[in-house]
């Protein structure tokens, strides 16, 4: 018969309160983060009509090779040459992203482009 004092006998095994009870402030802090996400996670009611509207009302195009919506508002009437075609000096637009366009691609401008600032 073997005894607790015996190497081959089997350790007792932790109880599931001796594990979890220095894990405890661990889990509270994941639980906390878990329901955070799920409330901000969802979404106002009525954001893909509103920005549809928007888009209609402000007369928004795809902005191709980036992404997010522009639409031009006005722009000055001087014009500069720049690489053989007269732009405007200065413009005003709209630009929106959206939820399925919700990244705004960094760019450089044209050496040719800054040209008119100088």
């Amino acid at each position: 018969m073997r005894t607790q004092a015996d190497p081959t006998f089997p350790a007792p095994r932790p109880s599931l309160q001796t594990i979890l009870l220095p894990m405890r402030h661990s889990l509270l802090i994941l639980a906390s983060i878990v329901a955070l996400t799920t409330v901000h996670a969802a979404a106002p009611t009525g954001t893909d009509a509103r920005a549809r509207e928007l888009i209609q009302t402000l007369h928004l195009q795809l902005l191709p090779g980036e992404s997010g919506y522009l639409g031009l508002i006005g722009q000055s009437a001087q014009t500069i040459p720049i690489d053989g075609h007269q732009l405007a000096v200065q413009s005003q637009v709209y630009y929106m992203l959206t939820r399925d366009r919700p990244v705004n691609y960094l760019h450089w401008l044209a050496t040719s482009s800054l040209k008119a600032a100088q």
